[in-house]
């Protein structure tokens, strides 16, 4: 298991730890944070305060984050 904090994309201004799998993926583990509202289009997602993509693999101790492209005051646009 891998240790990584998320910050997430509701801008609720927190940074939670979660366990993943070894070998998640960067997507995968977005997805199933965000929940209901994931949009794959409508997302940046960094690791370690840089641009992602997609399919990078997470590892031990990254700091994850997902904004919205249109975020405007910590709200969907």
């Amino acid at each position: 298991m891998a240790k990584v904090r998320f910050l997430n994309a509701n801008a609720d201004g927190w940074a939670t730890e979660h366990e993943t799998d070894e070998g998640a993926l960067a997507e995968s583990f977005v997805k199933q944070h965000v929940g209901p509202h994931y949009n794959p289009d409508g997302l940046k997602i960094a690791i370690n305060f840089k641009p992602a993509v997609r399919e990078q693999v997470l590892q031990d101790g990254d700091f994850v984050s997902a904004t919205w492209k249109n975020q405007e005051g910590g709200r969907i646009s």
